[in-house]
């Protein structure tokens, strides 16, 4: 049995608006996995749920202000 290729992933910040979200729109068009980084995850659960049943793509959301120096470090640890 052959092993299943890895999916590209996109990593997409500003997420629940605007450019950011035609990005993560397009992303998931194109069968790339998303990780959605924004400041408040409650809008984009929705987006990444929508998407991930149209396209069949895994989409993660990451609540993290990152204009903190440690946001990703505790972000990561929870």
């Amino acid at each position: 049995m052959l092993a299943k290729k890895p999916r590209d992933t996109a990593l997409i910040t500003g997420a629940s608006g605007g450019i950011g979200e035609e990005l993560t729109k397009l992303c998931a068009a194109h069968l790339f996995d998303v990780v959605l980084v924004v400041r408040s995850e409650e809008k984009l659960h929705s987006l990444a749920t929508a998407l991930s049943s149209k396209h069949g793509i895994r989409a993660v959301v990451l609540a993290a202000n990152l204009a903190d120096p440690i946001a990703p470090i505790a972000s990561t640890s929870n």
